[in-house]
């Protein structure tokens, strides 16, 4: 066994509510991370803003995603007016195949539908910071508007929820992710120009991948891990693919989250959308190769940069045990 003392280096993300233009790249790798804990209007969550620091690492440091292309929006910078904007500017900076990564964790809700397309009245929504104020919530048309222009050119398009919309249990008062729709209903003034999609868009958004929290009927939890409160989901899934072999499928990886998270939270329904399951990860292509390559060598006294945070373990002035691979015993 080869033990060295680690420098841990954690990644550092510039973290800001401008809609500055993402950074081109050969292989293009997009993301948008919104989580908001402390809202203007509502009680706080406990660890919305810490899930999408988690997810940060995972892209950056699994999947070498670009830190220039991975924008992170957080509480008080993610307000509905920066939330839209930088959904619009994704849309815009993606080209052909790139690989797109959309995750909210924060409150969801529902609104009544104002459109008529929608059968049970009520359209799903997300709620920004300055919602249920000044701002009305994002809904689920204004999300599929952008993601219309996405897929029209690459369908390797991930979106996570970590929300939930069961309106029964805010009034119970669980703790979970979840806002009454009767606040909506009597706030909001829905303008959007959502339109009835092609059959063009409808087979394509097929393609893409849509991981929610929580089924109709069930609640998003956010509990105490090691290293803080996260988002169920969230977590899971961050964990499940930084530990995930060389040769995991997509499908594999989200069974064991679903798994994971049934097992934390029995009650917790993940609602997963997945057709291509035996693709890699986000569909990114070299996401088979990726794993092994957080350690580096930085020179001949066996001091090693590990590049990941706390979703790892790691933490400034850690010890850790580094193997050659291969290594069993």
């Amino acid at each position: 066994m080869i033990r060295h003392t680690a420098l841990v280096t954690l990644l550092i993300l510039l973290i800001g509510g401008s809609a500055a233009a993402f950074e081109p790249e050969e292989v293009g790798k997009r993301a948008l991370l919104i989580g908001i804990s402390n809202y203007e209007n509502l009680k706080p969550l406990r660890g919305a803003d810490r899930d999408v620091e988690l997810m940060a690492t995972v892209l950056t440091g699994r999947f070498a995603f670009e830190p220039d292309n991975v924008r992170v929006l957080r509480n008080e910078n993610a307000t509905y007016d920066t939330i839209m904007a930088n959904l619009k500017l994704l849309a815009e900076s993606t080209g052909p195949n790139d690989v797109v990564y959309v995750h909210f964790s924060g409150y969801g809700s529902q609104v009544v539908d104002q459109s008529g397309e929608e059968l049970d009245r009520f359209d799903e929504s997300v709620v920004p910071y300055d919602g249920r104020g000044s701002a009305p919530d994002i809904l689920d048309d204004d999300i599929e508007t952008f993601l219309r222009d996405i897929v029209a050119k690459t369908r390797n398009v991930t979106i996570t929820l970590d929300v939930c919309y069961t309106t029964e249990y805010s009034r119970r008062g669980t703790q979970g992710r979840c806002i009454d729709a009767e606040y909506a209903s009597e706030k909001q003034v829905f303008q959007s120009s959502f339109s009835e999609p092609d059959d063009k868009f409808v087979e394509a958004r097929r393609e893409i991948a849509i991981l929610q929290a929580a089924r109709r009927g069930s609640i998003a939890n956010e509990t105490l891990f090691d290293s803080g409160v996260y988002g169920v989901l969230t977590y899971e899934l961050a964990h499940s693919m930084l530990n995930a072999p060389a040769n995991a499928t997509f499908g594999s990886v989200l069974e064991q989250v679903d798994a994971h998270v049934s097992a934390r939270f029995p009650s917790q329904k993940v609602d997963i959308d997945l057709k291509r399951r035996d693709e890699p990860m986000l569909f990114v292509p070299d996401a088979r190769s990726q794993f092994g390559g957080l350690v580096s060598v930085l020179d001949e006294n066996n001091t090693v940069r590990l590049q990941g945070g706390v979703a790892q373990g790691f933490e400034v002035g850690r010890s850790v045990d580094i193997y050659a691979p291969g290594t069993r015993d």
